[in-house]
């Protein structure tokens, strides 16, 4: 019972940050794309433990799908939080090669900057 209180506690408070995302005029799309995410799997959570509680044998078939739909978005996640590392080391490796040249063009022939 105390895991369908929390789960709806924190679908409450990420449905009010939700909607107070919206309303404002930031467009931090990220932020809402999390917040989201966190209040449709909370709000699922909630539902799922109280069928769990009220009929067991469904409530532990439907946890086990919950639970696989978790894994398969965290695994997403993980995948774009990758991608984006890989184009943050790409960016900054043809950043250090335009201002290695740069300074190795600025150096004389003996080495010293000129």
């Amino acid at each position: 019972m105390s895991i369908f209180i929390i789960a709806t506690l924190v679908f409450a408070a990420t449905w009010q940050i939700e909607h107070h995302l919206q309303t404002s005029n930031n467009n931090s799309s990220i932020h809402r794309l999390i917040v989201t995410k966190i209040s449709l799997f909370s709000g699922s959570l909630a539902a799922v433990v109280l069928v769990l509680l009220i009929f067991p044998a469904i409530g532990w078939f439907l946890l086990l799908v919950w639970t696989l739909i978790l894994m398969k978005q965290l695994y997403e996640a993980c995948q774009m939080l990758r991608r984006l590392y890989h184009s943050i080391s790409l960016v900054s490796y043809v950043f250090n090669e335009v201002c290695g040249r740069r300074a190795h063009l600025s150096r004389g022939r003996n080495g010293l900057i000129a």
